[in-house]
């Protein structure tokens, strides 16, 4: 008789688990996708490009992160001509 009321309260428990995870599953992603969303609006508004003002000319400009320095370096030796 004992087996049968663990055996029953685990259902009884497991049913009450997924019948209240619909809610709480449904009220978590509702917070996750308008916190995605608010965090996407705010990206989607900043400006890449910097401003540096030189004078009367404001000058804009996107700040490249992978820029090449310009190649391998060469060591030059000088040549006598005699």
């Amino acid at each position: 008789m004992v087996f049968l009321k663990i055996i029953l309260y685990a259902l009884v428990i497991y049913y009450c688990f997924v019948f209240l995870s619909r809610f709480l599953l449904r009220i978590f992603l509702k917070r996750w996708t308008s916190k995605l969303k608010k965090k996407f609006k705010t990206k989607q508004h900043v400006n890449p490009y910097k401003e540096q003002k030189k004078g009367d000319t404001v000058v804009q400009y996107k700040k490249d992160d992978n820029v090449d320095p310009g190649g391998e370096y060469i060591d030059f030796e000088d040549i006598d001509n005699e």
